[in-house]
Order: C-alpha cells, then structure tokens, then sequence
C-alpha cells in the first residue's frame, strides 16, 4: 500500500489517546500488502461508535507504513535493471581476466586486439599490491549488483552511487595505463564503456 488513502479498522476505547484539539491517537494492527502485519501509530479526528466502547475513525495512511513488498517491486525500475545487467555483463569480464591471471585459464579469447588482453592481464600495473586487478573488479561489481538487489534505502543509494564512481575511475586510469603501454584489453574496455552507463543508471535510482 502506497501514498494516502482511506483505512477504517476497530479500536478499543482503552487503547485510544486523546489531545487538547480533540484528536486520538492509538497504536494499531492492520494487514499490509506483501506483509502478515504491520504497527503504525496513526492519528485521527473524530470517531464514529458502534453504540459499544468500540469506535471507527477515519484515517489516511501516510509514511507509517513504507518498505513493504509494493514498494520494493515499485524501486525495481528499469534504471535498477540496467545496472543489474552492467553489473553482471562487467564481473563476468573481470572474472575471465582473473583466470586468466591466476592462470586458471591458459589462453585468453581477445577479440580485436588479439595478444593484447594477455599482454595487458600480465602488465605490472595490472596487479595492485600484488593482486589480480581481475579479481578486483570482481569484487566491486558483485558488491555493486548485491546492493542493487538489497531492499531501497538511501544509504545503499548512497552506496551504489560511491562504488559506481570507484569502478568508473578505476576504469579510466586502466585505460591511461593501457595507453601508455602500448597494448589494449578487449575485457577492459567494455567495462570502461559500460562504466558511464552503470554510473547513470545508478545515479537515477537516487
């Protein structure tokens, strides 16, 4: 359930709170979409008897209730699936580079440019304090894609956002290395390309 609209349900008289303006505020239990219960403190003016010490008051929901399963499907947008699909289109090209690196797989597939992908996997550069930049790669864009499907909330907003401008940094000064030393990595340019579209995408969540 999303925005405002009508709610009626039952509350004893015993449990209501009443103001100086005349309003009454209770805590109350009523059926969500996508959840078994929800607890809200909601208020409301005027009441409406039954004729026992039961009355009905009209309420409006507003942000009490927030974060059930509508809204989550609601943030699954099509900027979310993009970035879903950069995410994974770009771990799945660092893995590949990983193996290759680790020598887990022996030759490299390099459209393009042919030797150049190995050339670049086995450059100095490419192994930051002695680490297979592949792997390095792997790790934020799964990182990346776990908070892409992790429940809406700003900090992970916020999260997303600091690792899409990590992977997109990272991706140029691999390019600026690349340049300099004469070779190109088909793998790596397609995350360097893919970089500025997760970055977007990413950004339009917020």
């Amino acid at each position: 359930m999303s925005g405002t609209a009508p709610y009626r349900t039952m509350v004893r008289h015993n449990e209501m709170a009443k103001d100086g303006a005349g309003n009454f505020a209770a805590p109350l239990t009523f059926p969500s979409p996508g959840a078994n219960l929800r607890m809200g403190l909601l208020v409301c003016q005027g009441r409406l008897a039954d004729g026992g010490d039961h009355f009905w008051p009209a309420i409006s929901l507003g942000p009490a209730i927030v974060g059930d399963r509508n809204d989550f499907e609601a943030a699954m947008s099509v900027y979310r699936y993009v970035a879903l699909a950069v995410a994974a289109m770009s771990a799945a090209a660092m893995l590949y580079v990983g193996l290759y690196q680790s020598r887990l797989v022996g030759r490299m597939i390099c459209p393009i440019f042919g030797e150049g992908c190995q050339g670049v996997a086995d450059a100095p550069f490419a192994r930051p304090f002695g680490i297979p930049d592949g792997y390095i790669g792997v790790a934020l864009y799964v990182m990346i894609f776990a908070l892409l499907l992790a429940p809406p909330a700003r900090w992970i907003w916020i999260a997303l956002l600091a690792l899409s401008v990590l992977a997109t940094l990272a991706n140029i000064l691999g390019v600026r290395d690349m340049m300099i030393f004469g070779s190109y990595c088909f793998y790596c340019l397609t995350t360097t390309l893919l970089s500025p579209v997760l970055l977007w995408s990413v950004w339009k969540l917020g």
